[in-house]
């Protein structure tokens, strides 16, 4: 089965260059996966920084939205814009959009990552 959207593995722009020890306490070089922080705006608001290997931005601040309700299935998105410089990527869309309130309120779920859940995602 092919995959249109799939890990890049051999994108060095997700990895970096350290020096570590191996299994017998040898020197080696290697590179290794290095998340960064990514601010996701949805119009002219900032909703959220996660971080991410960043190797589809545009497909996880799509994603991410949707997932937490904030862009609806028929939302029609005019633009998505990533600027790598300043860690930030802006999803526009037709539909106005205000979640200031939705904003306030945050549940934070378990787990390592300490998900977080906005709103009232809970009563949907």
């Amino acid at each position: 089965m092919e995959f249109t959207v799939k890990p890049e593995p051999e994108n060095p722009n997700l990895t970096r260059e350290m020096r570590g020890l191996d299994q017998n306490g040898e020197e080696l070089q290697t590179r290794v996966v290095e998340e960064r922080p990514l601010t996701i705006f949805l119009n002219s608001q900032e909703v959220v920084t996660v971080m991410t290997i960043r190797d589809h931005p545009k497909y996880l601040a799509l994603g991410y939205l949707l997932n937490e309700r904030m862009l609806l299935p028929d939302d029609i998105v005019t633009a998505v814009d990533y600027d790598e410089d300043i860690e930030t990527i802006i999803v526009r869309t037709k539909r106005k959009t205000n979640y200031e309130k939705t904003l306030r309120k945050k549940t934070l779920t378990s787990g390592c990552a300490q998900g977080t859940i906005f709103g009232d995602m809970m009563e949907h």
